[in-house]
């Protein structure tokens, strides 16, 4: 049995305060590479740039990579498999970040080769095979 479907190009698609947005591969070890899509939605508050204060000790330079930090960095993103496993199907969430904020945030990371990434709080799906005993866990997730 084939299933076939489409996906609008919104949700695929990387704007300039959704950087996240996209389909990417993810590689599940034994399972191989999977392609999942990264969906990051509209915020319900739109961002407010006139809230982002320079700091007296801030130079023009660090103010304008704050306020664009955290105009990227907020709200939730989705991990959801477009291809599966027989442990986690398509259609599921592999992983979910509620906030990639500061309030999410973990660290940056400095091994190799995600030197510079951002470390957020997340939940993944853990299962076992044929999607039995789904359960979600935290971790920090790059």
């Amino acid at each position: 049995v084939y299933t076939y479907a489409t996906l609008e190009p919104w949700l695929y698609t990387p704007t300039r305060e959704k950087p996240y947005r996209g389909i990417f591969v993810g590689d599940y070890s034994g399972h191989g590479c999977e392609f999942l899509l990264m969906h990051q939605p509209e915020d319900d508050v739109p961002f407010d740039e006139s809230k982002i204060i320079q700091q007296e000790d801030e130079t023009v330079q660090e103010w304008e990579t704050r306020k664009k930090e955290e105009r990227v960095n907020r709200g939730s993103l989705y991990a959801i498999k477009l291809t599966g496993d027989p442990n986690v199907p398509r259609g599921e969430y592999t992983f979910v970040v509620d906030d990639l904020s500061s309030r999410g945030y973990v660290r940056t990371a400095a091994e190799k080769p995600f030197v510079g990434s951002r470390i957020v709080k997340s939940r993944g799906h853990i299962a076992a095979r044929m999607f039995r005993n789904g359960k979600c866990c935290s971790y920090d997730c790059c």
